[in-house]
């Protein structure tokens, strides 16, 4: 994008802009969008659908620490690392979290997504 320095002339850059392509497709754009809504639904569906699923996600983390940090527990386990042969080395809060995820399906959902 450039700035414009020739103040003297600003009125006949003003109307070769208006009617230049890319501004009268812009405004084309923007009619469309405030008669129609978003331009791609299914995509702003989509996003939705994602922040729904993270603020759920966020709720139960979230209870899962107020819960822990009322009643004074700790958080980790005994171990640096978990064990997935050992589960008593998970430690309070994955122990919760995985309780939780037998019985409720969006953190069923979470703990199933692969790993990126």
């Amino acid at each position: 994008m450039e700035g414009y320095d020739d103040w003297k002339h600003i009125v006949d850059a003003i109307e070769r802009h208006e009617t230049s392509k890319i501004h009268l497709d812009s405004c084309l754009t923007y009619q469309q969008w405030r008669l129609h809504g978003a331009l791609d639904e299914e995509q702003e569906s989509v996003t939705k659908k994602e922040k729904s699923f993270w603020r759920q996600v966020l709720s139960r983390l979230l209870e899962v620490t107020l819960i822990l940090s009322t009643c004074n527990l700790a958080f980790r386990g005994h171990r640096e690392k978990a064990d997935s042969n050992d589960p008593s080395s998970l430690g309070n809060f994955l122990s919760i979290i995985e309780l939780l995820r037998k019985y409720d399906p969006i953190l069923q959902e979470l703990l199933s997504k692969p790993k990126s």
